[in-house]
This record gives C-alpha cells, sequence and structure tokens, in this order.
C-alpha cells in the first residue's frame, strides 16, 4: 500500500498525480478531475463553472427568480405559480422573461435542477411549447389535419398527371 501524501493547503486544486498518489483507481481520473474542479477558498463563495440554459416556449410563459437566484417562480399556464427552489450549489438567473441560467460548481446538481425544471413542461412534439433547453430542437409532428390533406391530394392526382410529371423527369 502507498503512504498517503501530505496534507495540502485547502485553496490549492487537485491534479491527476494527486489522485494517483492518493491510492484511487487510476481508471476514473478523468471523471474526478471533472467533478472535483478547483476548490474555492471559502465553503460559501460560488465560482460559476457549469450552466445549463433554458428557454420557455409558448404564450404567457414567464419566469422569474429571487432571492439572489435562489428561488424560481415559473407561470406555465397553470392556474397558480410555480415555485423551485435551488439546491445549494445551484444558482438561478432569468437574462429575459423567457430564458433561464443554472449556474453552480457541481455539475450532477446543475443538471439535475434544471431537468427538474424542464419536467415541469416538457417540450410537446406537436406545436413545440414548453421548457426547452437552450440548443435543443424538437422535431414537430404533423397533426391529423396536415396527414389528410397528404393523402387526399395523393388519391385527386389523376394518373395522366403522374404519367406527365414522369416523363418531364426522365428528360
Amino acid at each position: 500500500m502507498r503512504p498517503c501524501p501530505p496534507p495540502r493547503a485547502a485553496a490549492t486544486p487537485l491534479e491527476v498525480g494527486d489522485l494517483e498518489r492518493m491510492g484511487g483507481p487510476t481508471v476514473i481520473h478523468g471523471t474526478k478531475n471533472r467533478t472535483v474542479g478547483e476548490p474555492t477558498t471559502h465553503p460559501f463563495a460560488m465560482e460559476a463553472k457549469f450552466f445549463r440554459f433554458l428557454k420557455l416556449v409558448g404564450v404567457g410563459f414567464k419566469a422569474r427568480s429571487e432571492g439572489q437566484g435562489r428561488e424560481l417562480f415559473l407561470k406555465l399556464g397553470y392556474s397558480h405559480e410555480v415555485q423551485f427552489t435551488a439546491p445549494p450549489a445551484v444558482r438561478v438567473f432569468c437574462f429575459k422573461p423567457n430564458i433561464i441560467c443554472c449556474t453552480g460548481i457541481d455539475k450532477a446538481r446543475v443538471h439535475q435542477f434544471a431537468g427538474a425544471v424542464r419536467s415541469c413542461k416538457p417540450p410537446e412534439v406537436y406545436k413545440g411549447k414548453g421548457i426547452l433547453y437552450i440548443d435543443e430542437v424538437v422535431k414537430l409532428k404533423p397533426g391529423k389535419k396536415l396527414k389528410k390533406r397528404v393523402a387526399l391530394t395523393v388519391l385527386h392526382t389523376s394518373s395522366t398527371e403522374y404519367e406527365a410529371t414522369a416523363s418531364r423527369e426522365e428528360t
């Protein structure tokens, strides 16, 4: 067994070699380094390292944050406002009434909180309304009327028109 390294000051960041000397498995160095990051000097100091942006799409959907980024209030078309309280390592800011920024020092907590907010009103596939991640693209499904319209145009096309278009494509 390897001897433990001498204790370090709290303000110095951990490195890959330090984790190896501590006796941890070398397979998950990337995971450890990604989650450990640089520690802060003060336990209540907040360094915004991870971000997750959400976009509210829909008429009347609004968001506002209060309490220095601790509380988030959403108007999503329900009879009441939906209230969220952010975990200790996460802050919430609203740049516009329809754009929310979740930020923090712990990637898992930031993404979990953003997922919880998104689960209130996930994007629907017919109109595209709801809470989306800023980089998310929703592929819209055709509705019943559009399906009927496409089917009717295919049925009403006569065979002569079809032959005429086919002969144009061949030449």
